[in-house]
């Protein structure tokens, strides 16, 4: 994965795109795959959303070229109380094959009320 540190803004609803690949080169997510993300520590002991299924219909998704949008809602990361790095934990599974990938992002808290 090719993607820069996004900043995310805890207690937002957040849509993050993001490209996966397989020894550097995109590939095709198949239409009927499942895909899940959740937000969790570096060290990856703590879970710091539940887990949201991603759709290939989301705004940005392109899942024939392995482009998938994590979404959470507000209720989800309004929880989150840590800031500084964390990861998104990417589950892809398609045609019974599961496939694991993590992207960097650093959680800040909003000061706008």
């Amino acid at each position: 994965m090719a993607n820069s540190i996004r900043t995310l803004v805890t207690g937002d609803d957040i849509a993050v795109p993001i490209d996966l690949t397989k020894t550097k080169v995109k590939f095709s997510i198949g239409i009927g795959a499942t895909v899940r993300t959740r937000i969790v520590s570096t060290d990856h002991k703590t879970a710091l959303t539940g887990i949201t299924a991603s759709s290939n219909t989301a705004s940005g998704a392109d899942w024939p070229n392995s482009r998938i949008v994590a979404e959470f809602a507000k209720a989800d990361t309004s929880g989150i109380t840590t800031q500084g790095l964390a990861l998104i934990e990417i589950e892809v599974i398609d045609n019974g094959a599961t496939t694991t990938w993590f992207a960097v992002v650093n959680l800040v808290i909003g000061q706008i009320d």
